[in-house]
């Protein structure tokens, strides 16, 4: 069994809900080639940083941005201000969107409405092994919605998430990982989603039809993303180093392991490419830069102060700040 040690910040990491990932026609990282610089495109602002911690982000295929406050769901569209989307009853725990529709999900209720009319369309409740689950996370990817819950607490220590999937096209919700995956390591494109199984020891690729697949995985990720036809995982591996280990996307095989700074410690697939964000120094300085997962080296980096290291958006990179008292998006491009 994996030693569970960094899975409070694993737990953390947000991977942009209802990404596009980008073409899986390649199978190995592609071939060193000039890196440009990543560059901020507007800053905007959307609330007080005073829940920043328990407030939920997930970004749509085009760029819009949603973000909840406590009950409060708001959305981002391009450069404009924030406006209000919806309000639920209970604190939202988790969110996502695709090309349609958005997904709030309070407690163990998951919500479905339009992006259009912020009309609701149907929703759908999980299970979970205790409750109340104490954070959650949503990946919408084709017509699958997938979702991780857990229940962990001062009082009960470290706990192991659960793993389900929602057909967004009927009232159909299977648990996929009963209560052995390590919270916040899910990322979803339109054939699965990738998870990783502690209790196995495995990386885990699910099927929106139901099939699972296990590759051997010792370690425990800061972070898994899709790019270009890999699943990448951003690593520390038994030496104490940090690795880039790049496994075709459809097959888990053939992996690629290159050893990145000590510093990077989140990846998201972006339109710009693989987008690390850095976490420098014992101030925590941070930055953003894309990087090549065939070499291992990062292109040139962004220095963006007081950037959330856990919160990286897809399909279109941005990042979130709390500058000032308050929390900022700010839009990024290569």
């Amino acid at each position: 069994m994996k030693s569970a040690a960094i899975a409070g910040v694993a737990g953390l990491i947000v991977a942009g809900a209802g990404a596009a990932v980008p073409s899986l026609a390649a199978a190995r990282p592609s071939a060193p080639t000039a890196t440009p610089r990543l560059r901020i495109t507007a800053k905007i602002k959307l609330a007080s940083a005073r829940s920043f911690a328990k407030d939920q982000f997930a970004e749509a295929p085009n760029g819009a941005v949603y973000f909840s406050i406590s009950k409060h769901v708001y959305v981002v569209n391009g450069n404009a201000k924030p406006k209000s989307a919806v309000t639920e009853g209970k604190p939202v725990v988790a969110l996502a969107a695709n090309a349609s529709d958005y997904f709030v999900q309070t407690g163990l209720t998951v919500t479905e409405y339009t992006r259009s009319h912020n009309a609701k369309v149907r929703h759908w409740t999980l299970t979970s092994p205790a409750s109340p689950i104490t954070t959650a996370g949503l990946d919408a990817a084709g017509n699958t919605l997938w979702s991780w819950t857990d229940w962990a607490t001062d009082g009960s220590g470290f706990e192991y998430a659960t793993v389900s999937r929602i057909s967004t096209t009927s009232s159909s919700v299977k648990r996929v990982s009963s209560s052995n995956v390590q919270p916040g390591l899910l990322t979803a494109y339109s054939a699965g989603a990738y998870f990783d199984d502690s209790l196995k020891s495995a990386l885990t690729f699910a099927t929106p039809s139901g099939s699972t697949r296990h590759i051997r995985y010792t370690n425990i990720p800061f972070a898994l993303a899709l790019a270009a036809g890999r699943l990448d995982v951003l690593s520390p591996h038994s030496n104490g180093d940090v690795y880039i280990d790049s496994f075709n996307a459809r097959t888990l095989r053939s992996p690629i392991s290159k050893r990145v700074s000590s510093s990077d410690l989140n990846i998201t697939g972006t339109s710009a490419g693989l987008v690390v964000l850095a976490c420098a120094g014992r101030s925590c300085a941070t930055s953003v830069a894309i990087l090549n997962a065939a070499t291992g080296a990062s292109g040139p980096s962004l220095a963006i102060p007081h950037a959330e290291p856990f919160v990286l958006l897809a399909p279109q990179p941005a990042v979130l700040t709390d500058t000032g008292g308050s929390i900022y998006l700010n839009r990024l491009a290569a």
